[in-house]
C-alpha cells in the first residue's frame, strides 16, 4: 500500500512518493504530476498536466472515471493541480472539473 501523508508534486524527472512503501514516478519533460494519499493511505487523488498543454487530468479512488479541465498551458501549471490535495482525496466530484467523455 502506498502511504503519503501530504500532497506530492513531481516535475519532469523522478519523484519518490510514499513513506514506508515507496513508488518512484518518472514524468516526461514538461509534465507535472500531483498526488495525495490522505493521512491513512486508504484513498487517493492523482493529477497530471503538461506545462505546454491545455488540459489537466485527475482521478480519485472515489470515482471510476477521469476528470478533465481546461488550463492555461503556461509555466505556472502546477497551480492547475491545486485541487489535487488532501481535501479531495477519494472525492466523487471535483468542482470546476468535467468528466472526460461527457
Amino acid at each position: 500500500m502506498l502511504m503519503v501523508a501530504s500532497p506530492a508534486l513531481a516535475l519532469a524527472g523522478t519523484e519518490t512518493l510514499g513513506d514506508t512503501n515507496t513508488l518512484d514516478v518518472t514524468t516526461s519533460t514538461n509534465v507535472i504530476m500531483a498526488y495525495s494519499g490522505g493521512t491513512d493511505g486508504t484513498a487517493y487523488i492523482i493529477g497530471t498536466t503538461n506545462s505546454k498543454g491545455t488540459k489537466a487530468y485527475a482521478a480519485t479512488s472515489g470515482f471510476t472515471g477521469i476528470f478533465v479541465k481546461d488550463v492555461a498551458g503556461d509555466t505556472g501549471a502546477s497551480t492547475d493541480l491545486s485541487d489535487v490535495s488532501d481535501d479531495n482525496v477519494g472525492a466523487a466530484t471535483l468542482s470546476d472539473w468535467n468528466v472526460l467523455g461527457d
